[in-house]
């Protein structure tokens, strides 16, 4: 905006420039404003460079040296480096208050505080240059720019401490401007877009375009990093207070925006789509380097003179190198912004027309709708089908998704195999080395085309399967590496509304152009290899996936006639329960009685095995819970033991002498009588409480068996411990105790079962 203001203030009301989208244009007239405003960019690249100091013959070398048939690479060079040397070291005295006067006897005595301060003085240099060179050569440099400032500094402290490193070098900023040159024709842009190449799709869109943003995005790099490299000596002068108010720092940010940048993607005048004439755009030009020289004399007043000030880091010479550097990123950045506005007018006539921006989802149904009036609905289709038989109700479905796209299923070319029982048909697959599967029934060869645009990421697809209630089968994905062998990769069981999610992470293979160019500068041998590895590839990555239903497997490997389990719901569970959990073999549930037999008979012989297969499995199971309870039992007993003999100095003593259920009276070390603690039972008693507590208080619970039983009896009491080491007796003269008196319950540990890891045997291929 402020450079179309710019423009209306020197053209004046009459020729003032118009906005492309307010003025009817043609398509042919979004290419002469890129060109224009291109144009426009260079040829103010060109003034800025200029006034950096290539002028006259250094000019005319760097010309030379671009369009020379033996053309090296020409770059502009900016270097940087800081030195820091230790000049001297001073002792300053400073008085630390007024002077005192006291009188003894008369005589009067004056004493003062000082205190001592040791200065060091140190010598920062900093050294610049920018310079064009012709490949390597730094002897034909043409040195554009150079100064070296000094600055004194110093430190306090007894220990003499380096205020920046000896000698820092910055790293060599080097751009390119042969790109800069080749569309240079004098000192004025001559920059066009070849419209009939087979890459040129949009007035930005083309190879043109792209190696001129290219070469202006390399030049805005460079710039920014120099003037970061020539602000660090700045920053070192603002940190003596004497010389922080001298710089106008202001300016070098704020007043550097205001320059005119004749970049302009316009037209002449809103009456018809003609470009800005030949001598308006001169104008504009001689605006433009107007503006930058004063520029460049403001800065020569407000910032101090290089040569009077040669004790300075910063002067007049380096904040013009920094204003010339900001403008060069400036003309850049409006060259970007005026290829983006074109661009950007193209994109929004096109949403007008349309009425709503293109989505990747619109294009895929802009596509599905064209292929179906193509090749038909049977052609294709999307990839949605029901798992079932013919005459029966389905079993689930199997659908493939575009989890990017909100469409359910995607579209496939379909070619439907008939259901052909035939050997020619059939597909195998091993189960191990000694077993295989043949499956017949209908086969389908699907082709998906992916469309999408090319800042968009690849199609994500994931394969869904879904199971009613009462229904399974088992999904299979792998490759078909031939046309009569399946590969599963992995298997599962669907059932009882199950839904699985499997993403395809689809790895795509190059291409037939992008393989051939890959593999033109291999050696014989080596295209030969990988051409059969893509033909390897191409063979064995055929994506593969099968459905088997299970209940007609089952009627078939138990001898029973089609459809008979159909509505046997329960014993289809049992069936699938014994196969799938406990894995029992098959003769022990087939039907074998006459052939002849009707369907009831041969489903109630059925029915019979299995349930004395699940009786079996019941009361087996019943058995494990009584032992794995057993078990449990014994574990906690042992647990409480355990815990009770790693009490800190403490030892449980039993003695029993009776099976008298009366209650005795319990004695410690401490002398005093305690209340009963448990009681003895008819069977060997079994303790099991927490750990004891240190506490002098501890609340224990102490669970016995008894009669034989096996039912807990837990009492829950308060103890009082009269010291960590008490002991605890029972006395009870009438009856013998199983355990023994006064023996500590001990448990016997067993040793851990562990088992080994097989180790991993790495096969070693011989080398060829």
């Amino acid at each position: 905006e402020r450079a179309a203001e710019t423009a209306h203030r020197v053209l004046g009301e009459a020729r003032a420039p118009a906005v492309p989208s307010d003025v009817p244009h043609a398509y042919r007239d979004k290419f002469l404003l890129a060109e224009r405003a291109a144009n426009g960019a260079l040829t103010a690249m060109m003034a800025a460079l200029e006034s950096a100091g290539l002028t006259g013959d250094k000019l005319e070398q760097t010309r030379a040296w671009c369009a020379a048939d033996d053309a090296r690479a020409v770059t502009l060079r900016f270097e940087s480096e800081l030195k820091c040397t230790f000049l001297h070291t001073k002792d300053r005295k400073e008085a630390l208050g007024p002077e005192q006067v006291s009188s003894v006897m008369g005589i009067k005595r004056t004493s003062k505080s000082v205190n001592t301060i040791t200065e060091h003085f140190w010598d920062v240099a900093h050294t610049y240059r920018i310079r064009v060179l012709n490949g390597t050569d730094l002897a034909s440099a043409l040195t554009l720019q150079e100064r070296t400032g000094h600055l004194e500094l110093k430190t306090a402290g007894k220990e003499r401490i380096s205020p920046h490193p000896e000698h820092s070098v910055s790293p060599t900023l080097d751009v390119s401007l042969n790109g800069l040159f080749k569309l240079l024709k004098g000192r004025q842009g001559a920059f066009a877009i070849d419209r009939t190449a087979e890459k040129c799709h949009t007035p930005i869109r083309n190879k043109d375009c792209e190696e001129l943003s290219k070469t202006f995005s390399l030049l805005r790099s460079w710039s920014m990093s120099a003037v970061r490299h020539l602000r660090r000596p700045l920053g070192i002068q603002q940190s003596i207070p004497e010389e922080m108010n001298r710089l106008d720092v202001h300016q070098l940010e704020v007043d550097n925006k205001r320059l005119f940048v004749p970049v302009l993607p316009l037209f002449a005048n809103k009456e018809d789509a003609e470009l800005i004439k030949d001598d308006d755009v001169f104008k504009l030009h001689e605006e433009h380097v107007k503006q930058l020289k004063a520029r460049l004399s403001e800065i020569a007043t407000s910032f101090p003179d290089p040569g009077e000030n040669t004790k300075l880091l910063f002067t007049a010479q380096e904040a013009s190198v920094v204003v010339l550097a900001e403008h060069l990123r400036a003309i850049a950045e409006m060259l970007e912004l005026s290829l983006d506005f074109v661009e950007g007018m193209l994109r929004k006539q096109l949403v007008e027309a349309i009425g709503k921006e293109v989505t990747p989802d619109m294009i895929e149904e802009y596509m599905r709708y064209h292929y179906v009036k193509l090749f038909g609905p049977n052609v294709f289709r999307p990839f949605c089908y029901d798992i079932k038989r013919d005459g029966f109700a389905p079993e689930g479905s199997l659908t493939i998704r575009n989890t990017d796209s909100d469409s359910k299923e995607v579209a496939t070319f379909v070619r439907e195999r008939s259901a052909d029982y035939s050997d020619d048909c059939a597909i195998r697959f091993k189960l191990s080395a000694a077993a295989s599967v043949e499956m017949r029934g209908p086969q389908f060869v699907h082709g998906l085309l992916a469309h999408r645009f090319s800042s968009c990421t690849s199609m994500r697809l994931e394969l869904s399967a879904r199971a009613r209630q009462f229904s399974c089968f088992v999904l299979m994905v792998g490759t078909l590496p031939s046309k009569d062998r399946f590969e599963p990769a992995h298997a599962l069981i669907v059932q009882n509304k199950d839904c699985a999610v499997i993403p395809l992470l689809l790895d795509p293979l190059p291409s037939a152009k992008a393989f051939r160019d890959a593999i033109e500068s291999l050696s014989p041998e080596q295209q030969e290899f990988a051409r059969a590895m893509r033909a390897m590839q191409l063979q064995s990555t055929l994506f593969a996936v099968a459905v088997v239903e299970i209940k007609p497997q089952l009627e078939q490997l138990l001898k029973l006639p089609a459809g008979s389990l159909t509505k046997e719901i329960k014993l289809t569970q049992d069936l699938v329960r014994l196969f799938i959990e406990f894995q029992v073999p098959c003769d022990l549930m087939t039907y074998d009685g006459p052939e002849d037999a009707s369907s009831e008979a041969k489903l109630s012989r059925v029915k019979e095995y299995v349930k004395n297969l699940m009786d079996m499995v019941a009361a087996e199971k019943e058995k494990e819970a009584a032992e794995a309870k057993v078990r449990m039992e014994t574990a906690v007993r042992n647990r409480v033991i355990d815990d009770l003999d790693e009490s800190e100095d403490s030892e449980l003593t039993v003695s029993t002498t009776s099976r008298s259920r009366s209650s005795k009276s319990f004695r410690g070390r401490g002398g005093k009588g305690m209340q009963p603690m448990f009681r003895t039972m008819a069977a060997p008693a079994s303790i099991a409480a927490p750990a004891p507590s240190r506490a002098m208080n501890a609340n224990c619970v102490l669970e016995g068996f008894g009669g034989g039983s096996m039912q807990q009896q837990a009492q829950m009491m308060s103890m009082e411990v009269a010291n960590d080491s008490s002991h605890i007796e029972a006395d009870s003269p009438h009856e013998p105790s199983n355990i023994g008196d006064k023996r500590p319950l001990k448990r016997s540990r067993d040793g851990d079962d562990l088992t080994t890891v097989p180790a991993l045997m790495d096969e070693r291929f011989e080398e060829y």
